[in-house]
C-alpha cells in the first residue's frame, strides 16, 4: 500500500477492508518449567482460533501429561476412534480400496508412519499365515496394518464434546470447554502466528482466556 513511485509503481493508494465475522480465541503464554515446579513465561502473549489445526496434551502442575499408549496391543484394546502418531513407525499398507482380508498377505508394501500423522482404527485381520495386524486408515485414505506385537507410542484422540476428560490429546475446541487457565503441551502443528523474528516459543503453554475477535480482510 501506498502512492505509485517509479521504482514501485503496483503500489495502491486504496483498501477495501471488510468484516470476515467473529471468531473465537483464546490467549496463551509460553513457558517453561524450573527445577523447582515454578514456571517462567517465554515470549509474548499469542492468540490461538478455535479451528487451530493441531493437537494438544494437558499437564499437570509438573509438567507431566498422562501416559501414552506404548504399544499397538493396549491400542486395539483401548480402541479408540483415533489416534496420533507419537514418534515414528514402520507399518504395511495398501493404496485405496484394496483390503486384505483374514488370510491375506499385507506385508507387500511398507512405510513410515511420522509423528503427527492421525489413524483411525477399523479392526484386528489375521493376516500372513495367523499373524495379527491392527488395520486402521490415514489421512489419505490408505489401509494401514501394524503388527500386534510393535511397539510404538500413540495418543488417543479426545472428542470435542469431552469436557471432563484430560487423557490423549485434544483440538483447541474441545479444551474451550474445560476450566481455562489450563496447562497443555502443543504435540502436533505449526507455531501460532504472531511471532516476531528473535521472539521465543516453546511448546508448554498456559491457556488463559478465551474471547471473541472481529477479523477483518
Amino acid at each position: 500500500l501506498g502512492a505509485p513511485s517509479l521504482p514501485n509503481p503496483s503500489l495502491s493508494s486504496t483498501v477495501l477492508i471488510a468484516s470476515a465475522g467473529n471468531s473465537l480465541r483464546v490467549a496463551v503464554q509460553c513457558l517453561k518449567f524450573k527445577d523447582s515446579h515454578k514456571t517462567v513465561n517465554v515470549g509474548p502473549k499469542l492468540a490461538i482460533p478455535e479451528t487451530f489445526d493441531g493437537y494438544f496434551e494437558i499437564l499437570n502442575e509438573d509438567g507431566k501429561a498422562v501416559r501414552c499408549i506404548e504399544s499397538v496391543a493396549e491400542l486395539a484394546k483401548k480402541k479408540p476412534d483415533s489416534c496420533l502418531v507419537r514418534q515414528s513407525a514402520k507399518a504395511y499398507y495398501q493404496t485405496g480400496d484394496k483390503t486384505s482380508a483374514d488370510g491375506g498377505d499385507v506385508t507387500e508394501r511398507t512405510r513410515t508412519l511420522t509423528a503427527g500423522e492421525l489413524l483411525v482404527l477399523v479392526g484386528e485381520v489375521n493376516a500372513n499365515g495367523g499373524q495379527r495386524f491392527l488395520r486402521c486408515l490415514d489421512s489419505r485414505g490408505d489401509h494401514v496394518y501394524l503388527p500386534m506385537e510393535m511397539r510404538a507410542k500413540f495418543s488417543a484422540v479426545a472428542k470435542d464434546d469431552n469436557a471432563q476428560g484430560i487423557s490423549g490429546v485434544h483440538r483447541i475446541r474441545s479444551l474451550l470447554n474445560k476450566r481455562l487457565p489450563l496447562t497443555v503441551r502443543m504435540v502436533s502443528g505449526q507455531p501460532p502466528l504472531g511471532l516476531k523474528v528473535g521472539q521465543q516459543f516453546c511448546y508448554e503453554m498456559r491457556l488463559l482466556a478465551k474471547f471473541r475477535e472481529e477479523m477483518i480482510v
